[in-house]
């Protein structure tokens, strides 16, 4: 699996998110190439388990709306109406 691709912009936003945490909590300045590398470390290395997260909670999701849905058309089915019997079958 490619690591995590992003927009140029987003990548931009991480980067200063990453310099924003490690600034705040760890009081430490970060220069550009030590947030790239922080974030091609979570991209490459973390990233698969959040993306598979995504797509488990997606597919639960799915199976929970066609489930639904299936609950749905059988209440919408119709069934033939019954034969109604002749008068002289009723008298005899």
């Amino acid at each position: 699996m490619d690591a995590l691709k992003l927009r140029d912009e987003e990548r931009r936003e991480c980067l200063r998110r990453i310099q924003r945490y490690f600034r705040d909590e760890r009081g430490e300045d970060l220069g550009e190439l030590a947030q790239t590398l922080i974030y091609e470390f979570f991209a490459e290395e973390l990233g698969p388990w959040f993306y598979n997260k995504g797509l488990a909670d997606a597919r639960g999701r799915i199976e929970q709306l066609l489930a639904g849905i299936g609950e749905d058309l059988e209440a919408w089915e119709r069934f033939p109406p019954r034969e109604k019997r002749k008068v002289s079958e009723e008298t005899d």
